[in-house]
């Protein structure tokens, strides 16, 4: 019985192994039937491609078009590849600016014969110094009669620093708008007194009592007549003296102890009233209105006698330097930079 079984489970043992060797060898054949079309297909990826001629190579011809573009106050006619109005300007090799306006938009599409604009708009900043005008203040004096006046404080206009933006179309001025202000020297008013004292009126003298006649006295001899003397000449009448060069110089030299101004100070006062009048009260501009050796605007209330004396002239200009820059150095330095004082 133990022999029986041990000779079936020989032959089971055989036929597995046989049942394995089989489904091995299939196997083995499947997997070279799939191997070798990937050899072919990779053979035929690494084959050379012919070259082909460059004479054969098409290159696709870009229509171009033409339109006419007017900037800077001139038209050109340009031609680039179609496209929007933006493409069409970059091909053309023209630039817009941030602020530009360009008719029609620059999304739109150009087509043969357009007509585009470009309105170019810029805005800057510029600084400028303006004069403010002062007004003029009377103070009555019981002191001086009616119709005087004298001036107790000489008027300085004052100067604010002004900001604007500027916006210019097409390189011409369009808009001006003021942006900030400051206040750089402060006016001063001219203070003038005037009298308010009566003129007291004289009285008519009384008439004098008419002489009585006097006797008439009795004739005497004549006298025997004296040998003529030749009549003296009147002696030559002086010449009034000649009112030396540069005596406006000196006179407001003279005036500088009472500011506590310098001799350098004095050079510069002359260089800058030679360049304002050289030293001529009657110098005058007819464009500004300015006269006499400081060239005083007629916009300041000026002394009564300013046009007919030199020497009022002179006061009035060293008085407004003091008062509006403090010494002469400083109002020459300004009028380099400026042009102006």
């Amino acid at each position: 019985m133990s022999t029986i079984r041990a000779h079936s489970r020989a032959v089971l043992i055989t036929v597995l192994l046989l049942a394995i060797i089989i489904l091995s060898g299939v196997f083995y054949i499947r997997e070279v039937a799939n191997l070798t079309p990937v050899k072919a297909e990779t053979a035929q990826v690494s084959a050379p491609i012919p070259a082909m001629p460059v004479s054969h190579i098409e290159i696709p011809d870009v229509p171009l078009i033409e339109a006419t573009v007017s900037v800077d106050g001139t038209s050109n006619i340009v031609s680039a590849p179609v496209g929007t109005v933006a493409d069409f300007l970059e091909s053309a090799h023209i630039s817009v600016g941030k602020h530009d306006k360009v008719f029609p938009a620059l999304t739109d599409v150009v087509t043969d014969g357009t007509f585009i604009k470009i309105i170019r708009f810029s805005r800057v900043e510029i600084t400028e110094e303006n004069e403010t005008d002062y007004e003029t203040e009377y103070v009555d004096n019981s002191d001086m009669y009616e119709g005087e006046t004298e001036v107790e404080q000489y008027g300085i206009a004052g100067v604010m620093k002004e900001t604007y933006e500027v916006t210019y179309r097409n390189g011409k001025l369009l808009k001006k708008e003021l942006l900030k202000s400051e206040e750089v020297s402060e006016v001063q008013n001219q203070i003038i007194r005037r009298g308010t004292k009566a003129v007291e009126e004289e009285p008519e003298p009384e008439p004098e009592p008419e002489p009585e006649p006097e006797p008439e006295p009795e004739p005497e001899p004549e006298p025997e007549p004296e040998p003529e003397e030749k009549p003296q000449e009147d002696p030559k009448p002086e010449t009034a003296p000649v009112e030396p060069s540069g005596s406006y110089q000196d006179y407001a030299y003279s005036k500088f102890p009472s500011y506590g101004w310098t001799d350098e100070d004095f050079d510069a006062l002359v260089k800058l009233w030679n360049r304002e009048s050289g030293w001529n009260p009657n110098a005058h501009n007819s464009y500004s209105g300015c006269h006499g050796i400081p060239q005083a605007s007629p916009r300041h209330n000026l002394p009564v006698d300013y046009y007919t004396n030199g020497y009022s002239q002179v006061d009035w200009g060293l008085s407004y330097i003091s008062n509006r820059y403090g010494t002469p150095s400083d109002a020459w330095a300004h009028s380099q930079s400026t042009g102006w004082y």
